[in-house]
């Protein structure tokens, strides 16, 4: 954080100048984001828009820090304007299928999430995120397909294996769906003896 704090307070002086510059509000700006300091963003951010309106990183960032507030129709939009203005930018799109999914919006979710995957076919995250959505919308093989191709990429995390449980589960493969509940106990112990409990022990 030092180094953060170190660089906003050289922008903070270069903005005392008659004539501010726009990189400085955007350097400021960045530094605020990663120090989790989203409404001070914003206020940099506004700046940069009244001097350009149409700054693709200003718009993306404020996408990003919407979404860090769990802010997500205020995502989705700047994420739309941001892909107007740079409609080959992937991170937009997968950033977008983010919020559209949490807003509801699976279709639009999944179209930008099947884009990115097209360009960035080694990605993990970018499979469970897609197999999450898939599983909202209750196609539960492909969620599954989904789940299977983040973990044979080294992701291995609790809730992937809880999210693919369910699905199995949703499928009537109750032994299968045991199965992940069980490896849940490599990070939870607790968490995974509770749903075995409820979901394997009639079995």
């Amino acid at each position: 954080l030092e180094e953060y704090e170190q660089a906003i307070q050289y922008y903070s002086k270069s903005l005392k100048d008659v004539t501010p510059i726009l990189e400085s509000f955007m350097g400021r700006a960045r530094c605020f984001f990663k120090m989790g300091k989203y409404e001070s963003v914003f206020v940099d951010l506004l700046n940069v828009k009244l001097k350009d309106p149409k700054h693709f990183e200003a718009i993306y960032l404020k996408g990003k820090a919407h979404l860090k507030l769990n802010e997500f129709w205020e995502a989705a939009s700047a994420f739309n304007k941001a892909i107007i203005i740079d409609p080959d930018h992937l991170n937009a799109y997968y950033h977008r299928a983010i919020a559209r999914a949490t807003t509801g919006d699976h279709y639009g979710a999944l179209k930008d999430i099947n884009y990115f995957i097209r360009q960035e076919k080694e990605a993990p995250q970018a499979y469970f995120n897609r197999g999450t959505i898939l599983q909202r919308m209750g196609r539960y093989k492909m969620a599954i397909a989904d789940y299977n191709k983040a973990i044979s990429m080294n992701m291995s995390t609790s809730e992937i294996y809880a999210k693919r449980g369910f699905c199995s589960y949703q499928m009537g493969l109750e032994k299968r769906a045991c199965k992940d509940f069980q490896a849940i106990a490599r990070f939870d112990r607790k968490a995974s003896n509770a749903l075995i409990r409820k979901y394997c022990d009639q079995l």
